[in-house]
Parts: structure tokens; sequence; C-alpha cells
């Protein structure tokens, strides 16, 4: 009740160009986040409203950014969005924050963190056919194959293949359940409040999570030099240890290649269930200053990308670190 009190005293400061508003929450640590909400009715099935989220900064030693510009809505289409502080964690814009919906493939980033924490001591596994997957995208490498454990996370993450995802799994010092297990306490460590998890790759309807949850995933996976050299690779060949076998890993995320941008780290996912999705972490250009954005149930292959384009564009127009 307090803070919905305060709330409204700080929104009528701020948009009344009140100095107030800035003294509060630079006295309170409060800051506001400028949020979408999808509303729909008989008369009208889908409409946006611009609500105001009162949020709590975070005590580190980086300073948040500040906000230069009026502009609220960067018009994402997608089910829902977000864009995270990397340092300070705190989040910028966001939209449908309460949607919490399958992330597809992004959960091999979680599987990458439980594997760095429970990897076995062999540095290569042989493929049986525990590995394969009915469905989605695979390395198809004919069972008895062995791979190095590197080869292995970078197919998992390069290309996302989803055979190469089961391999990290049991190429660790865990049993299934417990790796699965272990993957569902990495998510709530990390401060994933809604994640949940039924498989090491992604393609259950199961493998759920909320867009912050998401970025705070992309966070703590990319802080990871293992994680974050395969996160970047637009490209990657992999050699079979015991035969003449070779396979290369295409990378699926586009914005790899898209000079505009400085991206240190991303994962794409898609089942039907999950709509097309990414995650990126992101240089601003003038600070060197990093953000995470996440873009979650876009239609197309293609609007994942022009979204998350368009979602940077508009936070490095809007915000500065300096």
């Amino acid at each position: 009740m307090f803070e919905q009190f305060i709330l409204s005293l700080v929104i009528i400061s701020h948009l009344s160009n009140s100095s107030q508003a800035s003294a509060f929450l630079q006295s309170k640590e409060f800051f506001l986040v400028p949020t979408i909400i999808e509303t729909s009715s008989a008369q009208q099935p889908v409409s946006e409203k611009l609500e105001w989220h009162l949020q709590k900064k975070i005590r580190t030693k980086a300073l948040p950014p500040k906000k230069i510009s009026n502009d609220t809505n960067p018009h994402i289409f997608s089910r829902t969005a977000l864009v995270l502080d990397a340092d300070t964690k705190e989040i910028l814009w966001q939209k449908n924050p309460q949607i919490v919906q399958p992330i597809a493939s992004i959960t091999k980033l979680l599987n990458a963190l439980v594997w760095l924490d429970h990897q076995g001591s062999d540095n290569s596994y042989t493929l049986t056919s525990k590995d394969d997957t009915p469905d989605g995208k695979d390395m198809n490498l004919p069972v008895g194959t062995q791979l190095s454990i590197n080869d292995i996370l970078h197919a998992a993450l390069i290309a996302s293949y989803n055979d190469a995802a089961n391999a990290l799994a049991h190429s660790s010092s865990l049993s299934d359940e417990e790796y699965l297990q272990a993957m569902n306490r990495k998510a709530q460590a990390i401060g994933m409040q809604n994640g949940q998890f039924v498989d090491f790759h992604g393609l259950s309807w199961q493998d759920t999570a909320s867009a912050q949850d998401v970025a705070l995933l992309a966070q703590s996976a990319f802080s990871q030099p293992e994680i974050l050299k395969a996160a970047t690779t637009p490209a990657y060949a992999i050699t079979a240890l015991n035969s003449d076998l070779k396979l290369h890993a295409y990378t699926t995320d586009q914005l790899l290649f898209d000079k505009d941008f400085d991206i240190i780290g991303g994962k794409t996912g898609y089942t039907e269930e999950a709509g097309y999705c990414l995650t990126v972490k992101a240089k601003e250009p003038k600070s060197n200053r990093t953000i995470i954005g996440v873009i979650l149930g876009a239609d197309t292959d293609e609007a994942r990308f022009t979204e998350m384009k368009k979602l940077l564009n508009w936070t490095f127009q809007n915000y500065t670190w300096n």
C-alpha cells in the first residue's frame, strides 16, 4: 500500500516535470520502469497501455543509467520483452512482465551453467541412443561417435543441437534426475523466480520462465568464459575423435553478423508453443557498459531479430551511462 501511494506521487511529479520526483528517487533509491501491458476485451481484442512500475535500486559499485528521453515505448509486438542493465540488474523497459512462457532452446544456457558445476573428469564423451531426441535440431551423428566435451558444448550453444545438449548433461557426474534438480536449483540461485525446467534442451512446453528470468539467466551464463566463447562464435568445426566424421555448426543468432551492434553473447530458441525467442548481451557504444535484451514469443524468425534491434536502438537512444 505504501509503495502504491509513493508510486502515485512520483508519477505525478515525473509527468509534471517536477524536480521532486528525481529528488525522491535519489533519496529513497527508487526508480520508475516504463512497462507496456497488453489488455483485451470484447470490444477491443488486443490493446496496450503504459504503466509505471516502482522498482528499488540495487546497490552495486556501478552507477545505473539515466533516462534522457520521455519516449516510453519502442513498439515491440512479441508476447513479452525486457531490457536489463547488466551491471546493476535494473530493468530499463519491459512488456507484459507477468507472462511466464516456454523459452525453448534458451534452456541450453541453464544446462551449460549446471554442466560447469558438475562436469565429469573426462575430456571426451561417446554418444549413445539416450542422447537422441525425437524432434528438433540434432547433430545426427552415429551412436558410438566420440567427441570432445568442448565440441559438444559448442554444438549445443552455437547450432542449438538438442542431442548435444543431452550429451552435455550425460557427460556430467549426475544422473538425469539429479541434473534436472540441479538445473532448477541453479535457476533459483541466480534469481529466476518463475523458472521451471523438465529437460536439458528446451523442447518441452514445460521449460518456462519470464522475460526477467531469462535476462538473469543470460547475465549469469554470459559471465562464464566457456559459455561466452561459444555464444559469440559464428561457425565451428566438430571432429569425431574415433572416426573421420566431421560436422560444421553454424550460429542461429543473426545479430552476430550485424555491424551496427556489438553483441557479446546471444542465444535463440524456438518451439511452436514458445514462438521465436532471443536473448543477447550487447555493449553500449559510448561507455562500453552492457545490457541484456530479451524477446520471447515473436511471430517469425526474422521478427525476433528485427524487434531486438529496435529494442537495443531504443535503449541506447533513451538512456545514458555517462
